[in-house]
C-alpha cells in the first residue's frame, strides 16, 4: 500500500475536496479501499478555544495514522502550511504513543498517573473532550486528543476487561 498527498490552495477546499472523494469513493464498488486523512493546518493564536482544540486533535489524529504502516492506499489532503506546520517528533511522538487491548495488564493506577503526568490530561469528574480522563472505581473514561470519541475502559485489577467508545454527552457506552 501506499501513500499519496493531495495538495489543495486553501483550507476549505481541502475540506470539500475530502467530502467529494468520501462520497466518489461511497459509490465505487472496488476491492481497493481508500484510508482518506485530511491534515488541517496549526490553529492560529486568536481562535477559539474548542475550535483550537479540535484543530489540534485532528491533526495528532492523522500523525497517529503516519506512525503505522498503511493497509490499504493511504490520501492525504492538505495545504503545504499544514504540511509544513508544527509536528513534533516523531521518535518522541511514537514513545509517548500508548496502545491498549482488552486482556492486557496495565497498571491502573500507573496509567492514569502517565497519561495526567507524560501526556497532559485533565483528571475531571466527566470526560467530556479531548485530552480528558475521568476514573471512577475500576473505570477510565478516556478521550485521546487523536480520537473521535472517547473510550470507557473497565479493569478487573490490572488486567483491561474491556474497552468500548461512549457518547461524552449522555455518557452512555
Amino acid at each position: 500500500a501506499s501513500t499519496t498527498v493531495a495538495l489543495v490552495s486553501e483550507p476549505s477546499r481541502g475540506q470539500e475536496l475530502t467530502a467529494e472523494i468520501s462520497a466518489y469513493e461511497s459509490w465505487e464498488n472496488t476491492n481497493q479501499p481508500l484510508e482518506l486523512l485530511y491534515f488541517p493546518e496549526d490553529p492560529p493564536p486568536d481562535i477559539d478555544s474548542q475550535r483550537r482544540s479540535e484543530r489540534i486533535s485532528d491533526r495528532l489524529a492523522v500523525l497517529s495514522a503516519l506512525l503505522d504502516p498503511p493497509q490499504v492506499k493511504r490520501l492525504i489532503v492538505a495545504t503545504p502550511e499544514a504540511l509544513f506546520g508544527k509536528c513534533p517528533i516523531k521518535s518522541a511522538f511514537n514513545e509517548y504513543r500508548i496502545r491498549l487491548e482488552v486482556g492486557q495488564n496495565e497498571s491502573f493506577i500507573h496509567l492514569v498517573e502517565r497519561l495526567v503526568s507524560s501526556l497532559d490530561y485533565d483528571s475531571e469528574a466527566l470526560c467530556e473532550q479531548p485530552g480528558q480522563l475521568a476514573k471512577r472505581g475500576g473505570l477510565i473514561d478516556i478521550y485521546p486528543y487523536d480520537a473521535r470519541n472517547p473510550y470507557r475502559i473497565d479493569f478487573f485489577g490490572d488486567e483491561i476487561e474491556s474497552i468500548r467508545s461512549f457518547d461524552p454527552t449522555t455518557q452512555r457506552s
